[in-house]
């Protein structure tokens, strides 16, 4: 059983990525999250979360030994090798498991992957769809959801990859810089494509 067709999504941070998969699921899609993949492979007592503690310290645990994963942010976040270091032993994890999900549906099933210009997964899919927003918007959307300053938000999107880097794997862009009625129209017309 193969799903008929793979679909992407990404998007920096504060684009609208989470915005545009709930739609798709109230329109009916199964949409994967790499966040929740990323969350269940290094789950208390995961091989993800030994390697983890492994490379960075059991300081990164919290009392119940779960990974303190805001602890973790602030890390690797001000430090480029330590994002690397993560990078290298989660996403094999999560592509390992978004390919078994995959090859479990059938059908259209839409993947959002934040990082998938960083991570080279983009192969895996058939179509590649990112959203974005001017940097303004997505920097306060980003503030407001995680409870910190526009500043701090506008340094994490600079640590990402570029529209210019997304673009590169992408087949489509979805704008996302008006209203979310705004946003489901142009889903809507997107999935004409597939």
């Amino acid at each position: 059983m193969r799903p008929s067709k793979k679909v992407a999504l990404t998007g920096g941070m504060g684009a609208g990525k989470s915005l545009c998969s709930a739609i798709l699921r109230e329109m009916g899609f199964e949409v994967i999250s790499a966040d929740e993949l990323s969350r269940e492979v290094t789950r208390k007592g995961s091989p993800g979360l030994r390697a983890v503690i492994s490379a960075f310290g059991a300081e990164f645990l919290t009392p119940e030994g779960e990974l303190d994963r805001r602890r973790l942010a602030g890390k690797v976040f001000s430090d480029p090798a330590a994002l690397q270091k993560l990078n290298e032993l989660t996403h094999p994890l999560i592509r390992e498991e978004l390919c078994r999900r995959m090859a479990e549906r059938e059908g259209v099933v839409f993947a959002e992957v934040p990082l998938l210009a960083e991570s080279g997964m983009a192969g895996l899919f058939d179509a590649v769809w990112t959203v974005e927003a001017p940097e303004r918007i997505r920097a306060a959307r980003a503030a407001e959801r995680d409870g910190t300053d526009e500043e701090a938000a506008m340094a994490r999107i600079r640590r990402q990859a570029g529209e210019a880097e997304r673009r590169a794997v992408a087949d489509l862009v979805l704008k996302n810089d008006g209203t979310p009625e705004d946003l489901r129209a142009r889903i809507t017309e997107a999935l004409k494509t597939l």
